[in-house]
């Protein structure tokens, strides 16, 4: 049986690049993204925010198209922090 594994490095940054992520922000935003993540069975491998992006590292299963990820994950993460 094959097995399939890819990983990716994905970066998404506040609308216009605003620096809207304060450190409580930044704790709610971070624990957002990795519970969505594991829900969606994609483990995240690292995590970092700065005041303007984020930057997720993560563990994709052929089951889930990355687009799909990233539109479930940028979507709750946006709807959890405004």
């Amino acid at each position: 049986m094959p097995f399939v594994r890819c990983f990716y490095h994905v970066i998404w940054a506040t609308k216009y690049r605003a620096p809207l992520i304060t450190p409580d922000v930044e704790r709610a935003l971070l624990q957002t993204v990795r519970e969505k993540s594991q829900m969606l069975g994609c483990p995240i491998l690292a995590i970092e925010a700065v005041e303007d992006h984020i930057h997720v590292a993560v563990a994709n299963v052929p089951r889930i198209a990355v687009a799909e990820w990233v539109r479930q994950v940028k979507g709750l993460s946006s709807r959890q922090t405004n």
